[in-house]
């Protein structure tokens, strides 16, 4: 999720399963998504909050990899001038750690995801964005990214189900 919102500022903490002792469900929380919905980029790169068009020329999927993996176009490591970073090292190998969870997705894994937001309705997504007080341009234009990428990750349910296919015959 975190790289469908394009988030570029993402925390362990800010990113949990707690598990609820009285239903003994996990329950997955998201605490901070302020650095959302622009550009993602390492420290030295161009990233955006909240800028749409932005939002809209990124890419999504890159590609899948011979093992099966999603390779997300999303790149928190540091370039450029954002390598003096590396004075500070926490920061420096969570950007880069971040990167690297990023592009070890599994393909069904994403494919899951994608199959759950599928079900979301564009006026549920326009309601979304409405309800943050967003204007009808704007919203739309989130909304028509959003749904692109929400197909980006159906196609590769259908990739994967086409590829089992392969494999029983």
């Amino acid at each position: 999720m975190m790289v469908l919102l394009n988030n570029w500022d993402t925390f362990k903490k800010n990113n949990r399963v707690l598990h609820n002792k009285e239903s003994g469900e996990d329950q997955y929380t998201v605490t901070d998504v302020g650095a959302t919905l622009g550009a993602v980029g390492g420290f030295g790169r161009h990233r955006s909050k909240n800028d749409v068009q932005d939002f809209e020329r990124q890419r999504f999927v890159r590609k899948v990899d011979k093992d099966g993996k999603v390779k997300f176009d999303y790149d928190l490591k540091p370039k450029g001038f954002g390598l003096i970073s590396m004075v500070y090292p926490p920061y420096f190998f969570r950007q880069r750690k971040a990167t690297n969870a990023m592009q070890k997705v599994p393909a069904d894994h994403a494919a899951w995801i994608g199959s759950q937001l599928a079900q979301l309705s564009d006026n549920q997504l326009r309601d979304t964005f409405r309800a943050a007080g967003y204007d009808r341009t704007t919203t739309e234009n989130y909304v028509r990214a959003l749904r692109g990428w929400i197909n980006e990750l159906n196609r590769l349910r259908d990739a994967e189900l086409a590829s089992r296919q392969r494999r029983v015959r």
